[in-house]
């Protein structure tokens, strides 16, 4: 589980290392900046998979209910943009 938690951590921190560069054009002054802002872009979200993973192992009670929270949340909101949209509608009308 740790070796798949690192290669998902690799592949996550490269797609954040490229975005960080392109959006603030960093310049770097030797291969020493480069990969040590690298590493931490790789442990960012190792720290992220990995804690989140002990949290859920360890409290799935309260992972389903936070999971369940969070549909509900995005299911009121979809439906609500889709009775504005109707209400809208008929006021153009």
């Amino acid at each position: 589980m740790d070796m798949l938690i690192m290669i998902i951590a690799l592949i996550l921190g490269t797609i954040l290392y490229v975005t960080l560069n392109r959006i603030f054009s960093i310049i770097y002054n030797g291969f020493q900046g480069m990969i040590i802002t690298w590493g931490i872009c790789v442990l960012i979200p190792f720290c992220i998979l990995n804690w989140g993973l002990e949290f859920i192992k360890e409290h799935y009670i309260w992972s389903i209910i936070i999971i369940a929270v969070i549909a509900l949340v995005i299911y009121g909101a979809k439906s609500n943009s889709s009775t504005e949209d109707t209400v809208q509608e008929k006021n153009e009308s």
